[in-house]
């Protein structure tokens, strides 16, 4: 098997695509944390409202 080198071709923990990947990831969970902030502070819209209270009482039927 051949051994390649260059930048196109890093693995590794310090490699610049590694990096890379470790900022992208950064910024989407970031994004991920804010939408997800933003729709516990909206709360439950009102046709939803039984629903999530039937899977609120089936979770504490089973943990009882």
């Amino acid at each position: 098997m051949p051994f390649m080198t260059g930048g196109d071709w890093s693995v590794g923990i310090n490699s610049p695509s590694s990096l890379r990947q470790v900022e992208v990831l950064a910024v989407l969970g970031r994004g991920l944390q804010k939408l997800y902030d933003e729709v516990v502070e909206e709360g439950i819209p009102e046709h939803l409202a039984p629903f999530v209270e039937e899977l609120e009482g089936q979770r504490h039927a089973r943990e009882g």
